[in-house]
């Protein structure tokens, strides 16, 4: 019985430590967003002079949490996980793949897990990120804000949607 007893116990220890704590960054998404800075670093001056001085605030939403990594000023509501990211329960939906002020400025890239968003794989997930970087980009500009404001195209639109849905004439 004992001997029984001293296997549930490893049995069980090994499932403790072989699951990440939920408030966690999953390790392949870890990977994933390394690798967006990694390559931003590289390629963001070649496209685009000075874009390297754009921050690059990431909020990653899984089905459960939410991950913010690069933020200069995370809101409260967020808890260090380790490795520079912080998490909070799921606020905004897992399928989402945009760039907006989420916490005020700066513009943060707010973007679902790959298997949730049309990206589905790593590889078009990235190319997604470095678009929604070009986004921080513009939306750093002095006045952007404002001036898209003055087009007075919005309709009485604050959420920004109005840009990805306005009725173009056919």
């Amino acid at each position: 019985m004992r001997y029984l007893l001293d296997i549930a116990v490893v049995l069980l220890g090994v499932a403790v430590f072989a699951q990440a704590p939920a408030d966690r960054i999953p390790s392949d998404d870890s990977v994933r967003i390394n690798e967006f800075y990694r390559l931003a670093a590289q390629v963001q001056d070649q496209v685009w002079p000075n874009w390297d001085q754009t921050p690059a605030p990431l909020l990653l939403v899984t089905s459960d949490r939410e991950f913010l990594t690069h933020h200069p000023a995370p809101p409260q509501d967020f808890k260090p996980t380790g490795n520079g990211f912080y998490s909070r329960p799921r606020q905004f939906p897992i399928n989402l793949l945009a760039t907006f002020p989420a916490f005020g400025p700066p513009s943060v890239i707010v973007i679902g897990e790959p298997n949730n968003t049309a990206s589905k794989t790593s590889t078009p997930w990235l190319i997604t990120l470095m678009h929604e970087h070009f986004h921080q980009l513009q939306n750093a500009q002095p006045a952007y804000f404002q001036a898209v404001e003055d087009l007075g195209l919005s309709r009485n639109d604050t959420t920004g949607m109005w840009m990805l849905n306005y009725p173009f004439p056919l």
